[in-house]
């Protein structure tokens, strides 16, 4: 069951339509870089940062709503 939500979460991760999005939610959540190697990378303040993951999140748990029913 846990790798069917892994390999779940990584096709959703995948269809995401925005680049950045896809980058941050992987490499923060998934592969758990630290915050500020991530945003060092993709030349992001921390406050962008903040924004921005959690705006990748809420678009994430959209599409994962909408392919997999409410969770």
């Amino acid at each position: 069951l846990k790798r069917e939500r892994s390999i779940a979460v990584h096709q959703v991760i995948a269809e995401l339509r925005i680049d950045r999005d896809r980058q941050l939610l992987l490499r923060y959540f998934i592969a758990e870089q630290d915050k500020n190697k991530v945003c060092h990378d993709l030349d992001m303040t921390r406050p962008q940062f903040n924004y921005v993951i959690y705006r990748a999140v809420a678009r994430f748990k959209e599409l994962l709503v909408s392919k997999m029913g409410d969770i």
